[in-house]
């Protein structure tokens, strides 16, 4: 049976019935990045598997909410990778390659 549909058969609905990726790992019988490959292939079929920071698995939306939630969550992570983008973007124009490492060490926060 092919993977991705191994993984749709393993996923239960609601969020109380998630499943991490180790468990889902050893019911299917497929490697850590197949199976985050076969997650990203489910969603681009329209089927709402669902995860979250504050419970770790995996698991289909059982309500609106659970489907708010997790979309939520992405759109904010993508608003950080698209700010990554512009600012890298930003660090190569000015120099043509890529910003002073001692302004870089001046205006980071990191660590703080």
């Amino acid at each position: 049976m092919q993977a991705k549909l191994k993984l749709y058969r393993s996923l239960m609905p609601g969020e109380g019935n998630s499943k991490s990726r180790e468990k889902l790992i050893n019911e299917i019988g497929i490697s850590d990045r197949a199976l985050r490959y076969c997650i990203a292939a489910l969603r681009k079929d329209g089927i709402p598997v669902c995860s979250n920071s504050k419970n770790p698995g995996y698991y289909i939306a059982s309500t609106k909410e659970e489907l708010k939630h997790f979309v939520n969550e992405n759109h904010k992570k993508a608003m950080v990778m698209l700010h990554i983008n512009k600012r890298v973007q930003e660090g190569f124009g000015k120099t043509g390659y890529y910003y002073n490492l001692e302004d870089l060490v001046k205006s980071s926060n990191c660590g703080k």
